[in-house]
């Protein structure tokens, strides 16, 4: 693990990335399948972000951490609203904002980055009153791009 640390200070990325997929892979000196947590879990996730994954890619990978009896938490779906606004996604980012405050997963208090993205889409909706319903579209970009 001071290692795997190691990399995550340097932002050795690909590393990371592939430290922690051939570490599930492997076993403990037991026998059984390493186990981890959340946390490290947002590790892994970080890096492919870093390293260019989409934001349906990290979305695959989150739903992946059912199996192993994970459950995502704030910063997970964090780094993928990250990754959706990097690709500009305004509406996937939408839609996952939506999901995030009714999921089980107990993720309804949104931190400062989510309630950034919130208040955004509010703004959004206020201009889209005053704009014609055709170029809704082009005030999205323009909102995104003065950000």
């Amino acid at each position: 693990m001071n290692h795997f640390a190691d990399l995550m200070i340097q932002q050795c990325w690909i590393d990371v990335k592939e430290l922690f997929e051939f570490w599930v892979r492997s076993l403990d000196e037991n026998g059984k399948p390493n186990k981890f947590d959340v946390n490290l879990y947002n590790h892994y996730l970080r890096a492919n972000l870093m390293i260019g994954a989409s934001a349906g890619d990290l979305l695959d990978f989150v739903a992946q951490m059912d199996d192993f009896e994970l459950v995502p938490n704030l910063a997970s779906f964090n780094l993928i609203l990250k990754a959706m606004r990097q690709a500009k996604e305004t509406e996937a980012a939408e839609k996952l904002l939506d999901a995030m405050d009714t999921s089980k997963t107990g993720v309804q208090k949104l931190d400062s980055a989510s309630a950034k993205l919130r208040h955004q889409r509010y703004l959004w909706q206020r201009r889209h009153q005053r704009c014609h319903y055709h170029r809704w579209h082009h005030c999205i970009i323009y909102q995104l791009q003065s950000s």
